[in-house]
């Protein structure tokens, strides 16, 4: 356990040093609309590096002591795999949290250092190295709407940690199988007990959740609704607080967004449509 610990630390620790010129706490960083979603693709590509450290540290160990079980203990690859994935969330929403509240920070430090006299040691706070609160405000309504391109690289992100998550695992499962010799088991006793690595267990989000809600809809009433009538239905004129739940953010959403979203996706299909055509949000 200490060396997955220490692994897990190199990893992280290789992480913070890899994403320091696309944080926006660096002086460098660039708030212009292009340059953040590049920044964030960088941190999508290092989240990716960082998954695959941290399931190389668990899968080793696994592989070196009890080969057998990187094939078919399926509890373990649940553990693994959702200790990967909840790592790397966190860094995911801490990233998305620094990012929203980056420039708002800057403008009130730089009413400090102004009322210190002390400006001239803090380039960051240069104002034209972060937009104004009218600006960065505009850019984050944009970004909450389910078709922006934030929401876009939030989906990206998913994707790219749930399939790095299975392909490491099968690639170590291919190795595992490789050093058992064939006195331990028959090549049909270990094609019995192969656990798949696209089995492998990482939590649904709740963008997955919804996801598989406007698809229940499609298929049994045949309409076509999106993430937007859902936000109507539960009483919002935005979208803000649907995408603050739907990203897990412990810090914006809110116990009532929880119960009111979480009711909707219970729903069933037809009373879904029912209570939008009652609200006045589907004539369809």
């Amino acid at each position: 356990m200490e060396r997955i610990r220490q692994a897990e630390k190199k990893a992280r620790d290789a992480y913070d040093l890899d994403k320091t010129p696309y944080f926006p706490t660096n002086v460098e960083f660039s708030f212009q609309e292009a340059s953040v979603f590049r920044s964030i693709e960088r941190i999508i590509a290092y989240q990716r590096i960082f998954a695959e450290a941290v399931l190389d540290a668990h899968l080793t160990e696994y592989l070196t002591v009890d080969p057998l079980a990187v094939l078919s203990n399926e509890a373990m690859l649940q553990t693994v795999s959702r200790n990967t994935w909840t790592l790397t969330d966190e860094l995911w929403r801490g990233y998305s949290e620094i990012l929203r509240n980056e420039p708002s920070s800057r403008s009130a430090r730089c009413f400090l250092a102004s009322h210190l006299k002390n400006l001239e040691q803090f380039p960051e706070l240069e104002s034209w190295r972060y937009p104004t609160a009218n600006r960065w405000t505009d850019f984050l309504e944009r970004m909450a709407e389910p078709d922006s391109e934030f929401a876009r690289l939030g989906h990206l992100h998913e994707d790219t940690i749930r399939k790095t998550i299975r392909a490491r695992i099968r690639q170590f499962q291919d190795t595992a199988a490789s050093r058992l010799p064939s006195q331990m088991a028959g090549v049909g006793e270990l094609q019995a007990t192969h656990v798949s690595a696209t089995n492998a267990v990482v939590p649904k989000t709740k963008a997955e959740k919804v996801d598989e809600f406007l698809a229940r809809v499609l298929s049994e009433t045949g309409k076509r609704v999106n993430r937007t009538h859902i936000w109507k239905l539960a009483g919002h004129n935005t979208a803000r607080q649907f995408e603050y739940w739907q990203e897990s953010n412990a810090k914006k959403a809110t116990a009532a967004d929880e119960i009111n979203f979480a009711r909707i996706l219970e729903m069933a299909p037809a009373k879904f449509l029912d209570d939008l055509r009652k609200a006045r949000h589907f004539s369809g």
